[in-house]
């Protein structure tokens, strides 16, 4: 099986930026080549979100667990209106798909180098 990175680099930094690199991967959570090669791909990384932020998402995850269990046993003693259910659920799906949009995922930025590529 071929490498998905296959070209292998080594660069020379002074103290500051070798300082900032590794601030900027601790903060960004990203080892520092995946760092490098995000900005280069047009993204710019968010910090890594706190504890705080994790807790809310598994909280979700636990609503919506308990959810479907409600779900499955209303379902079992045939209540006819599972359509409430349902949405609330997809409710919570769509909620912490944005949380996660919003505080994990890089923005795109157009780099004046990048300029007329797709």
């Amino acid at each position: 099986m071929e490498r998905r990175f296959n070209v292998k680099r080594h660069f020379w930094f002074t103290e500051e930026q070798d300082k900032r690199m590794k601030e900027f991967s601790e903060l960004t959570g990203l080892p520092q080549a995946a760092l490098i090669r995000a900005l280069l791909d047009g993204y710019q990384p968010k910090a890594r979100p706190g504890e705080e932020f994790h807790a809310v998402i598994r909280e979700l995850h636990s609503i919506g667990n308990n959810l479907v269990h409600i779900r499955i046993r209303a379902e079992q003693l045939g209540y006819a209106n599972l359509d409430f259910l349902d949405e609330q659920l997809q409710g919570i799906y769509e909620l912490r798909r944005k949380l996660m949009e919003v505080y994990c995922l890089p923005d795109k930025v157009e780099a004046w180098w990048m300029k007329g590529e797709k």
